[in-house]
């Protein structure tokens, strides 16, 4: 009888904690469909890449930075404009501890492992830990440390609004998810039911030169992922999705002079800090004016091979911050690239008041800065 007592009071213990065990988590289901059990309250998360930091705050807003628990540092090394807004507003964010540098074989298990965080968020591919460091996911596993995947890169246009659902469901905000997903589906309809009307023989050619600046040799692009999918569903024929069969690859300038585009695209990595008469760089983001980044994308084109390119003497050039290609506000580049290719029916899509309605509804710190200019006297679309 006794132990009858003791075996009914053990099962019924087990009841009990397998109820509380229920009640205190969720699933998740992640961009790659995996489902995966998380806390109902998450209080401490890992960042596979820091550049995840503006899609937190979507959901999570002034308390994003607060339940960060460790992070690579790729926002600070490679968008430090950014990286300063945000410890401006935010000085803690400084003190977060870093679990590794700017790329995948930098990230530290056993560092992540001893900040016993409730969830770990990586992307699907980029600067930090992906789908691909199985013995790395298998060891966070081991460790009880549940992996989320999100993506803002691979597929953009795809992906943004389900990774920002994701992580409103993570952190309790599933409003503030869906209004992002409503405002991002109205301008990305917007361009794609308008760019449907426009034959492919009246769709401009267009050279999307990446990271300009940074390689001496000629030149760097992007397939048909991440920009390169922004600027074909813009309405732009994306040379490198031709040519490049994965997300990045070169083209030389002898086949560019041969095959003369008809515009001209740049993406800009540098900052303020990096402006000047020998920068090499096209400069665009937070700590930029706008006469700084067309003087910059003029100084920049003309300073390379693709000088002798029509579409460079020609004008015929704009440059877009080239972290759009990880970033939730995609769309917004996206609105900006469409009314520069197609200004006769994108004349009412101002993107400028777009990035800027993001940021004052989906954003912890204040909008500020030019994210995409052109050559002319005036950003497209112009106010």
């Amino acid at each position: 009888m006794e132990r009858a007592k003791f075996l009914l009071g053990l099962l019924l213990l087990a009841f009990v904690s397998l109820a509380h065990a229920e009640k205190s988590t969720q699933k998740v289901t992640d961009i790659l469909g995996r489902e995966v059990t998380v806390a109902k309250q998450i209080n401490g998360i890992i960042l596979g890449e820091s550049r995840f930091i503006p899609a937190l705050g979507i959901v999570a807003e002034d308390a994003a930075i607060s339940r960060i628990k460790g992070m690579q540092a790729d926002l600070k090394q490679y968008d430090p404009a950014t990286w300063a807004v945000y410890t401006q507003h935010f000085p803690a964010i400084e003190k977060i501890p870093l679990v590794g540098k700017g790329e995948a074989s930098s990230f530290s298990v056993e560092k992540t492992i001893s900040l016993m965080p409730d969830v770990a968020i990586f992307g699907i591919s980029g600067h930090g830990p992906s789908p691909h460091d199985k013995e790395m996911l298998n060891q966070l596993e081991a460790a009880g440390i549940p992996v989320v995947f999100i993506d803002f890169r691979e597929a953009p246009l795809e992906h943004t609004q389900q990774s920002v659902r994701i992580l409103g469901q993570l952190f309790g905000n599933e409003k503030a998810a869906l209004a992002f997903g409503e405002r991002y589906e109205q301008t990305l309809n917007l361009v794609r039911e308008r760019v449907k009307s426009i034959p492919l023989e009246k769709r401009p050619s267009v050279f999307l030169h990446s990271k300009v600046g940074l390689f001496p040799e000629c030149c760097e692009t992007m397939g048909a992922t991440m920009l390169g999918t922004l600027l074909t569903t813009a309405g732009g024929r994306h040379i490198g999705a031709e040519l490049i069969p994965g997300n990045v690859g070169n083209v030389n300038i002898e086949h560019l002079l041969t095959h003369q585009p008809d515009k001209y695209l740049a993406t800009a990595i540098g900052s303020a800090k990096q402006n000047g008469a020998a920068s090499p760089f096209v400069i665009l983001g937070p700590d930029v004016n706008e006469n700084q980044a067309r003087d910059s994308l003029k100084r920049a084109a003309n300073s390379m091979a693709v000088r002798n390119l029509s579409a460079v003497q020609e004008g015929n050039m704009f440059g877009v911050w080239h972290h759009f290609y990880n970033s939730p506000f995609n769309v917004t580049a996206l609105a900006a690239l469409a009314a520069w290719l197609h200004p006769d029916i994108f004349n009412d899509l101002d993107a400028q008041a777009l990035l800027q309605d993001f940021y004052r509804d989906f954003q912890p710190v204040p909008f500020q800065g030019v994210y995409w200019v052109t050559t002319q006297t005036k950003t497209v679309p112009a106010s």
